[in-house]
């Protein structure tokens, strides 16, 4: 029995069960402010007011960042593969293939 709580499906519905309950029970303690028309406004709805003179772009990040979040991932499922299983090493590194091509040329 202490298998089967320790396994990460099982662990992780207990924990969230867990945490759900813990914030019910601390509800009731959160302070509650009064209720305006400005409550529900976005924070940085203030900074429209200046000019802002610097925009930075962040997407031409985003490719760089999928490459090495997959590579991270390509790697980490390559190195856990057994070692007398060949065909699945190749099949990981083909797909992780196709993903940068289909990412840097689409």
């Amino acid at each position: 029995m202490a298998n089967v709580l320790l396994s990460p499906p099982i662990a992780f519905i207990m924990f969230t069960l867990i945490g759900l309950g813990l914030l019910h029970a601390v509800k009731k303690y959160a302070a509650v402010g009064e209720d305006n028309r400005h409550k529900r406004v976005f924070h940085n709805i203030n900074r429209q007011q200046f000019k802002n003179n610097i925009n930075p772009e962040a997407s031409r990040f985003f490719p760089y960042a999928l490459f090495f979040m997959v590579m991270q991932l390509l790697a980490l499922v390559m190195a856990t593969v057994p070692p007398d299983v060949l065909a699945l090493p190749l099949l990981y590194a083909t797909s992780g293939l196709l993903i940068l091509v289909i990412l840097f040329r689409g």
